[in-house]
């Protein structure tokens, strides 16, 4: 898992990132998952490689921002969504898992108005309940650590 979850990605950004920051413009978009932020037991090793990727994602999405780059950084915070990830084949132990989670046409269409509009971090749906709570706090604190090592800078 770590593997997909994490790794895949920044062999991603290593070669696809160039290219944006020649142009000064485009995005890279991610997803990510709640896990990142409030583990389930069930998967221990999903939700680690997510907040591998979430942490990442967030420097880097602040290295952007400090080069003045136009490049944006998305993070997509999908709820439970309804595809086979959830079914009797790769999940058995879950009854009716196949109809876990939003509709994929409705939470796609919320991610792609979401992109429109030009958010950065897109939470969807039901994973409201576990971001809002947490994350606001700590993307402030990360913001007011990155001033301060600035200022040890000067």
């Amino acid at each position: 898992e770590f593997r997909t979850n994490y790794l895949s990605y920044i062999h991603l950004i290593k070669a696809f990132l160039p290219f944006f920051q020649r142009r000064n413009s485009g995005a890279m978009v991610f997803t990510s998952s709640t896990t990142s932020i409030v583990p389930i037991i069930r998967c221990g090793n999903y939700g680690a490689s997510k907040a591998a990727l979430h942490h990442f994602l967030m420097v880097l999405r602040q290295n952007m921002k400090d080069a003045s780059s136009d490049v944006r950084i998305i993070e997509i915070f999908p709820p439970s969504v309804q595809t086979e990830l959830h079914d009797a084949r790769h999940q058995p132990d879950l009854k009716n898992g196949a109809q876990i989670g939003m509709p994929l046409e409705d939470f796609t269409e919320a991610a792609h108005n979401a992109i429109i509009r030009g958010e950065e971090d897109i939470v969807i749906g039901a994973a409201e309940e576990w971001y809002y709570p947490f994350e606001p706090l700590r993307h402030g604190r990360f913001t007011e650590l990155v001033e301060k090592l600035r200022d040890y800078g000067k």
